[in-house]
This record gives C-alpha cells, structure tokens and sequence, in this order.
C-alpha cells in the first residue's frame, strides 16, 4: 500500500500519513516529529482497531498513554472553573492520583492501599490522614460468624474501663508530606532533598518523621510549626476531641484489645468495633451491679 501524505499547505511540515502496510495514521512534521515518525518517539497512533495511543506507536488498549519524557504521566481535564489531573505519579509501578493540582483528593498506592485527601495512604483504607472528618450515613461490618472463630462471651470490663479514663485533646494541624517538599525545594536545592529521599516517593510514609537530626530536619520541623500556627485557629484544629489513646500507657495497660496495630505490630488506632464491644459489655455489667442494688 502506498502512503498517501496530506499538507494542510506548501508552508508546513505538518504531513498527515496513511502510513502503508502498517495500517496506522500518523501526524509528523517530516522530521523530529510531532506525533510519529519511524525512528522517533510517538506521540499520537489511531491503528485500524480504533485503539489510540499517546507516546506510543503500537497501542495494546483502547486507549494506550506512555510519556517517556517523565517519571510522571499527567491526564489533564481543564474548564473555565477547575483543572484536574489524573496522574501515574512515581517510577516504576507509580501511584494513580487524581488530583486538582494543588489538594489531592484519591490516591491508588502501587502497594494497594487507597487513600482520600492523602497522597500517603498508610492502611488499606486511609480517609484524609488525620486531617479531617469521614462522613457516612450507614456502615456495616463483617460482624457474622462465618467470619471468626474461637467465639466466646467476654466479661470483666467494667473495671478495666473504670481504670482507663477517655481523654480529651486537640488534633495537631495536619502538614503533608508533599508540602514540606515543596517548601525545600523552594528554600534549598533539589541536591539536598535527593540527599535524604533519592526517590519520588520515598519522603512518604513516616520516614520525614524517621529522617536523621541534622540542620535539614530542624529547618522542617521549624517550617512546620510555623504552619500549625497559623493552621491552629481554624475551627477543625480548634475543637475538643474525646476518647482513647491509642499509643497512651494506660489503653495498653488496661485496654490492650482496643489498640489497632500494623503489620509491624506498632500502634496506628483504636479498634472502635471492639471499642464498642467493651463498652457493651461495661454497661451489662453496671446494670447487674444497679439491678442488685435496687433489690437490697
């Protein structure tokens, strides 16, 4: 089959290309092209299956995206309002983010956690890293007895919830990992960040917490406070939280059984269906000691 070129006039390079035997169209400027050209990165293939694809000459889906010019691949949605962004964010497997460039809104970890409002989803589950509010208005557990065993009654909490009191506090002022980069780079070179996270994402999950002492981590912490003060008298960070600790001495000394751990057996909440469980069974016991009472 012969290429049949088309140009749109004799002042471009723009050539339109039926590109022959290989069923393809393809958009080039003639030389280091725009879209593909034999022997230069692809930018734009329709084959004769309908599938497209961006930065590749050979697409596999119906819609195939490679940007081998980055470690990121950015999807961009852009109106008169909002710009959005889906991104593959990271090298190798990278995490799907969809974000408004500036707020993140869901993040797809190659690890498999999912996490909202956080781009460092911790858990399989990770609702806005602490800094805000989860709202459902119905939520079942696998609370059937296909799913344990070893089932027994419990008792005897009532002195143990007697012995832990709840206790009040403030959350702290949420700063994200992504901000505290950004406010590097913008203060110190990009050699000094690479000095202590060498890749895209490893500055996530925990490890600004876990970086060595040194005039960078006291600069962080230092920016970082300066955040929280002006983050603190907005009515989120301002309001009275009540319940347990989950990392406090007494919820372990008393209340082992509501503490959430992780893999690496490190503290990350509170169990509140056991939480619930426990309290259910304080209130059967206080209303035995009260029934017995009212019958002396």
């Amino acid at each position: 089959m012969t290429d049949r070129n088309f140009k749109p006039d004799s002042g471009t390079d723009l050539v339109f290309e039926d590109a022959g035997s290989t069923d393809r169209l393809r958009i080039t400027d003639g030389g280091s092209t725009i879209l593909y050209e034999d022997g230069g990165a692809a930018a734009l293939t329709i084959d004769t299956s309908g599938r497209v694809g961006i930065g590749t000459a050979n697409p596999n889906e119906i819609l195939h995206i490679n940007d081998t010019t980055s470690v990121n691949t950015t999807i961009k949605m852009e109106g008169d309002d909002a710009t959005w962004d889906i991104a593959n964010v990271g090298s190798g497997l990278g995490d799907l983010r969809f974000w408004d460039g500036s707020v993140n809104v869901l993040t797809l970890e190659n690890g498999g956690n999912v996490g909202i409002g956080t781009t460092a989803p911790g858990q399989i589950f990770d609702c806005n890293s602490g800094s805000g509010n989860m709202i459902a208005d119905g939520y079942d557990t696998h609370s059937l007895a296909v799913y344990k065993e070893n089932i027994e009654d419990a008792s005897g909490y009532l002195d143990k919830v007697l012995a832990c009191p709840a206790q009040k506090w403030n959350r702290k002022p949420f700063v994200s990992a992504d901000e505290i980069k950004e406010a590097v780079l913008e203060e110190f070179s990009e050699t000094v960040w690479k000095e202590y996270f060498p890749e895209d994402n490893s500055h996530r999950q925990k490890a600004l917490y876990n970086m060595p002492e040194g005039d960078l981590k006291t600069w962080i912490d230092e920016w970082c406070e300066v955040k929280r003060v002006e983050m603190r008298p907005e009515d989120k960070w301002q309001k009275k939280r009540l319940g347990l600790v989950a990392d406090a001495e007494l919820t372990a000394e008393h209340l082992p059984e509501v503490i959430s751990i992780n893999d690496d057996g490190e503290p990350t909440g509170i169990d509140t269906m056991t939480y619930i469980g426990i309290l259910h069974n304080a209130i059967q016991e206080l209303s035995v000691k009260v029934t017995a009472l009212e019958s002396a």
